[in-house]
């Protein structure tokens, strides 16, 4: 069982950094036009897709987990909102070139390989089309901080803020922008808990009671205990040539 299997059965709808208030933040700083087709790419257990579902927009969205979109289709069943959610890999995505306004991300594409996933989120946006991605990024090199990334999420690399800009443009996105904020010090999780709880959220109890699962998540926080001021995030703003 790994991370995404934990989290699929966990039914986190916004395990991701900054988490849904950021996500909301980002939605409010940055108006994306109500007629936009937008793709969301790793999409979990759907609560962004939903949301922005509820909020006017027309959404596809994607997961390579089976468990993450029964519990997506099921959530916007719950909803009352349509969203076509399909399974697919952001390295290989199912759609014709050109089919979209706005790619979404929201940590995925540190998870597989970067410029592959750069070039099908390229290549499935519109011209004109933009690409929201929202990833960690490395503030300082730590010797042991990959090896144990590695280790626990099979991440080979953590690219700086300086070193995603080339990735992006490589695959031919333009006019960059980079969008964060770091206004409460609160650990982000425990404020989606408090201010933004998903009353959505569908746990499978048997996971619970599963020992490797708890001792992963024991050894994820106690990775973050110790390497949280070597970590930040950002959401990457590309656009594709019109």
């Amino acid at each position: 069982m790994n991370y995404f299997d934990i989290l699929a059965a966990l039914g986190e709808g916004a395990a991701h950094p900054g988490g849904f208030e950021s996500t909301m933040q980002l939605l409010q700083d940055h108006a994306i036009p109500r007629d936009a087709h937008i793709l969301e790419v790793g999409c979990g257990t759907g609560r962004t897709a939903c949301c922005m579902a509820q909020m006017g927009y027309s959404m596809t969205a994607v997961d390579l987990n089976p468990v993450m979109i029964n519990k997506a289709i099921k959530r916007a069943e719950l909803q009352n909102v349509a969203v076509d959610f399909k399974i697919a890999d952001a390295t290989s995505l199912l759609f014709d070139a050109g089919q979209f306004d706005v790619v979404f991300v929201e940590s995925v594409t540190l998870f597989v390989e970067i410029p592959a996933a750069l070039q099908e989120y390229y290549r499935v946006l519109a011209g004109g089309g933009r690409l929201y991605d929202r990833e960690m990024v490395q503030k300082k090199s730590h010797p042991e901080l990959l090896h144990i990334m590695k280790g626990l999420y099979g991440n080979l690399c953590i690219p700086s803020i300086l070193e995603w800009r080339p990735l992006m443009e490589e695959a031919g996105f333009e006019n960059l922008e980079i969008w964060n904020r770091f206004e409460d010090k609160t650990p982000l999780a425990l404020k989606d808990q408090h201010f933004h709880p998903d009353p959505l959220q569908m746990i499978d109890m048997d996971i619970l009671y599963n020992c490797a699962a708890m001792d992963f998540l024991e050894r994820n926080q106690a990775f973050f205990d110790q390497f949280g001021d070597y970590l930040s995030y950002s959401v990457f703003i590309g656009e594709k040539r019109g």
